[in-house]
């Protein structure tokens, strides 16, 4: 199958956040915990907002920047690292 193009991840994205917020933090689909991340854009400052599934380890939470399986890092990821606050 191949990777979602990155038009292709934020339309889903958004639908993922829209059913996210109005159902008070559940969605449907996946089938496993999500928590909405916001970094600032490395390039723009402006805040950018994606769904990621986590895991829990003792009082760590974690993330993977997979991008679905894609020979490159999600946009997030790299803002994460620019501006980690």
């Amino acid at each position: 199958m191949p990777t979602p193009s990155n038009e292709e991840f934020i339309a889903y994205n958004k639908g993922i956040i829209e059913e996210l917020r109005t159902n008070g933090g559940t969605v449907a689909r996946p089938d496993f915990p999500i928590l909405l991340l916001t970094t600032t854009g490395a390039r723009t400052g402006r805040p950018h907002t994606v769904p990621l599934g986590f895991g829990v380890d003792g009082d760590r939470v974690f993330v993977v920047a997979s991008k679905a399986g894609a020979p490159t890092h999600p946009d997030w990821f790299h803002n994460l690292r620019a501006t980690p606050q």
